[in-house]
């Protein structure tokens, strides 16, 4: 069953793909099974559909991977320890990765912090 996205934006989260699907024989990378806006697309629908229906105010912050394939999720302070749980489970998983309450999962750069009037 194909998923459906309401949302205009399907890029409107921070992704990363971690360990997905089949790898490379050349370079023994893996490679995605899905293009980046249909990852996006799978990523951001399951994590609203549900991962946010489970979560509590004490998961802000922290990490969830999902596997965009079959929908198990793992959160965790540490995105790897939740990636290797989750790969445990579900070898060649698909994985989707963002931080909870947050629109990145990383923010690289400088931030101003100061007030602008």
């Amino acid at each position: 069953m194909p998923l459906v996205n309401s949302s205009a934006n399907v890029l409107s989260r921070q992704t990363f793909i971690l360990k997905p699907g089949i790898p490379d024989p050349e370079t023994m990378a893996t490679k995605p099974n899905y293009s980046k806006e249909e990852f996006a697309r799978r990523g951001d629908q399951l994590y609203e559909r549900h991962v946010r229906p489970s979560i509590s105010a004490q998961d802000e912050g922290k990490f969830v991977v999902v596997d965009i394939e079959t929908g198990s999720f793992e959160i965790d302070e540490d995105e790897l320890k939740a990636a290797d749980r989750l790969v445990a489970r579900q070898p060649g998983a698909q994985l989707w990765l963002t931080r909870i309450g947050s629109r990145y999962a990383h923010r690289f750069g400088p931030r101003d912090r100061s007030v602008r009037a």
